[in-house]
């Protein structure tokens, strides 16, 4: 005769559950596996990181090619006067707002320029944003 009364001993059992049982379920031979995600997730991190600053440089050699033509234009019609800041070019040009680098922060333009024989330096601070960094982008 069957009994209306559920069977206490029929359960589901998770890997997880019981005593020692995390530890039977990493030795199973399911620690390759799971070192394999490891290695594939850590290295498309990694290429996602290198991707995405290969594309905040090439946004802002783009700007830097945009704004170097006003600056040389300034100077020209200044006969060699340097501007007070990237401000007065934007003016002189007549634009709304220049355009940013890679990283969403404004160019920098140094006059005189650093280099000997250089009558500006236009430049990026790079992505960590600290003035004269070893990242800064320069054309």
């Amino acid at each position: 005769m069957l009994s209306s009364r559920p069977n206490k001993d029929r359960r589901i059992f998770f890997p997880w559950e019981g005593r020692g049982a995390l530890r039977r379920f990493f030795a199973r031979g399911r620690m390759f596996s799971i070192l394999f995600v490891i290695l594939v997730v850590g290295t498309v991190s990694a290429m996602v990181k290198r991707e995405r600053y290969a594309a905040g440089v090439r946004r802002t050699v783009g700007a830097l090619e945009v704004v170097r033509p006003m600056v040389e234009r300034y100077l020209l019609d200044k006969e060699g006067a340097c501007p007070e800041s990237l401000e007065a070019i934007r003016k002189e040009a007549g634009l709304d707002a220049l355009p940013l680098d890679g990283w969403g922060r404004r160019l920098r333009l140094v006059c005189p320029g650093l280099r000997p024989g250089a009558k500006y330096v236009l430049m990026s601070d790079g992505p960590d944003g600290l003035p004269g960094g070893t990242d800064r982008i320069e054309e």
